[in-house]
């Protein structure tokens, strides 16, 4: 259970060094999709919303993995009275289960990724 959850940590802290240019792709794409949405015409929309979404999905996956696992030091501490010990416990299953449901959700946007790239070309 901790070596999936350290493996996570490890991961979004070499994320969080280029998490401006995720925000940066995050808030371009959602601005773009949705500009193409109202002000293009239909054949700009048939070639650049798709992509929009497509990079939308993966920066805001990448978002929620930084926010749910660059900050876990609740993991190490073991001293402490047993309402410290028996909280510290529930936070590393909820870990984990954050750690499951992101596991779930990536196979789920590399599918729908899957799906959108093959609807695109």
């Amino acid at each position: 259970m901790n070596k999936l959850i350290t493996l996570f940590h490890r991961l979004a802290c070499q994320f969080i060094k280029i998490k401006s240019i995720i925000i940066a792709l995050l808030v371009g794409s959602f601005i773009s999709f949705f500009g193409l949405l109202i002000f293009a015409e239909i054949n700009t929309q048939n070639v650049y919303l798709v992509p929009c979404l497509f990079t939308f999905m993966w920066a805001l996956l990448l978002m929620l993995f930084i926010a749910c696992f660059v900050d876990i030091d609740y993991l190490n501490q073991a001293n402490g009275s047993m309402y410290r010990r028996v909280m510290n416990q529930f936070k590393r299953l909820w870990a984990y289960f954050v750690a499951l449901l992101t596991l779930f959700l990536t196979a789920a946007v590399i599918y729908i990724s899957i799906k959108l790239i093959g609807f695109w070309l």
